[in-house]
């Protein structure tokens, strides 16, 4: 039994409710998220959220990052251990005055666990400045997220950071195919190999699927979905609890998903850290990540090789508006069933494949995706296109690794697939050419997206990267999101060529941006119907007493 003094470490920061404002906790920890372009003229701006919000496209919904917890007729507060570092500040308390127990696991690893120089030698690998440097810095905090940009090594280095530290790690993500790097690099780079084969009946490492996979493993792969699941989550959940004293979060911008973040904010690792190629969400709800994992410790840019970007008008015409999310939706399925236009595609695909390039075509529909690979395969006379679409059996999962592997042999040299799939966590080396077919107006994505092609290759078999943009300038909500996509890029320093230049400036002449209505995200996944549904306010603290006096 511990005191009204005494703050309790454990899956978050238990303070005694006796000590903390009320008033405090709802405003820190109770995040709502809206779409500040649409609330800009909003009568009910100030108030929000207000009862007016409910039910409106621009309300995204509230997040209740502190909890309530009564334990020996003590009411505690818990509050989310990533913000540890500025608790007293927002709550008006001093640590000082409080007496701490840790209850967060510090199990280490049982054997002798390194990344082995010479498998990285063998390999033709060096570590680069920018991950010793977040070697080192993530190593001192030990909680937080570090920010490397896409194709710089991201998982080796925290594999590196997850055996200096010394716990049992366990690696997750919101994909599979995300995480399934890792176990090529714990493969290629670390003696665990070895360690499994002198003890053959005993797993030390890889995926695992039921609390048994526990009983030996030294670093554990999982999706967040396996520990939030129905019964077996559950169990697989408290497993992890007991058995892991570090949690390593790839991709962790995805981890705002309110089901990953509550995920994160119930166990109770010693080490919590996250990484990621862009921490920057246009929802605004990176904040939950950093409550749940800690603040951004390490942010180091790296050189990337430059794109060169051209422009295809497409001709297309629409007058429709095409407005908020559903509008999206219906202006994807409006541009994706294009005959004229999947021909397009279809033609630059024959041209950029005579040039040598390998190509990734980013799309948001199955259907979409079918199509332009049988087109594409017809046209060329072979197998050369494949789909990289979700799906979480053994098959589906399978089938990804197939594509990649023969993508990166350049077997496969135009792959189509599911946006939000090939925006991150895919390295496929000989890629050299984007088609940027679908609208987006989403700079976090689009840096992710446009980073597919940008991985240097030492062969020197690779030609230099393309992004191809296939413009509607008849089609204002496409032609808006191409704007906003165009000034993003030329941010990024890629460089348009002189027709490029000329074909957008046609395009986007007579065009005003801002009165086009476009959705704050790409919203599309594969088979979704999209709605909004916020989450009701109120609720959590309806029943702890007011302010105390």
């Amino acid at each position: 039994m511990h005191s009204d003094t005494t703050i309790i470490a454990s899956d978050k920061l238990y303070i005694p409710a006796v000590h903390i404002d009320e008033d405090r906790v709802r405003k820190h920890y109770i995040k709502s998220f809206f779409v500040d372009q649409v609330c800009r003229n909003c009568d009910h701006r100030e108030d929000r959220p207000s009862d007016a919000c409910q039910g409106c496209d621009a309300f995204n919904g509230t997040f209740k990052l502190a909890s309530r917890r009564i334990v020996n007729n003590t009411e505690y507060f818990g509050i989310p251990l990533g913000d540890r570092a500025n608790v007293e500040k927002k709550l008006k308390i001093d640590f000082e005055d409080f007496d701490f127990v840790d209850k967060r696991n510090k199990n280490k690893f049982d054997y002798n666990i390194k990344v082995d120089e010479k498998k990285l030698k063998k390999h033709g690998i060096e570590w680069k400045d920018i991950q010793i440097s977040t070697f080192t810095k993530m190593i001192k905090k030990k909680h937080g997220i570090f920010v490397l940009p896409p194709r710089s090594g991201k998982s080796l280095t925290l594999i590196k950071i997850g055996i200096e530290l010394g716990y049992k790690m366990l690696i997750t993500a919101d994909q599979y195919d995300f995480l399934k790097q890792f176990i090529g690099d714990i493969e290629k780079f670390t003696n665990l190999p070895e360690l499994q084969a002198k003890n053959p009946k005993k797993k030390l490492y890889g995926f695992v699927k039921t609390p048994k996979d526990l009983k030996h493993i030294q670093i554990g792969i999982i999706t967040y979905q396996s520990l939030i699941n129905d019964s077996l989550g559950a169990k697989m959940k408290r497993a992890v609890n007991k058995t892991f004293g570090a949690l390593f979060v790839d991709e962790v911008h995805s981890s705002c998903a309110p089901e990953f973040t509550r995920l994160i904010n119930s166990v109770r690792m010693y080490v919590k850290i996250g990484c990621t190629g862009t921490i920057i969400r246009k929802d605004g709800k990176q904040v939950l990540a950093f409550h749940s994992v800690g603040p951004v410790q390490s942010d180091i840019s790296a050189e990337q090789l430059t794109a060169k970007m051209m422009v295809q008008l497409t001709g297309i015409k629409s007058k429709r508006k095409f407005s908020g999310k559903a509008g999206f939706v219906y202006l994807g399925k409006f541009l994706a069933e294009n005959a004229k236009r999947n021909q397009m595609i279809v033609d630059w695909v024959e041209k950029d494949l005579e040039k040598g390039h390998s190509i990734v075509i980013p799309v948001h529909f199955k259907e979409h995706i079918h199509m332009l690979v049988k087109l594409i395969n017809n046209a060329v006379g072979y197998e050369v296109a494949a789909p990289f679409e979700g799906g979480g059996s053994k098959k589906n999962k399978d089938y990804r690794d197939w594509v990649k592997e023969q993508a990166s042999k350049r077997k496969i040299r135009v792959v189509v697939g599911i946006r939000s799939l090939l925006q991150r966590g895919i390295n496929i080396v000989p890629w050299s050419c984007l088609y940027y077919v679908m609208p987006m107006n989403n700079p976090p994505n689009w840096k992710q997206e446009s980073s597919r092609i940008l991985t240097v290759d030492d062969t020197g078999s690779k030609r230099d990267p393309v992004i191809r943009f296939f413009v509607d300038e008849g089609v204002p909500a496409s032609l808006s999101c191409f704007g906003n996509t165009w000034k993003q890029t030329l941010a990024y320093k890629h460089i348009p060529t002189p027709e490029a230049i000329k074909r957008a400036a046609k395009a986007l002449v007579n065009h005003n941006q801002r009165g086009s209505s476009n959705p704050e995200e790409d919203p599309i996944l594969e088979g979704a119907t999209v709605r909004s549904v916020p989450i009701a306010t109120g609720g959590l603290f309806g029943s702890i007493r007011k302010k105390r006096k």
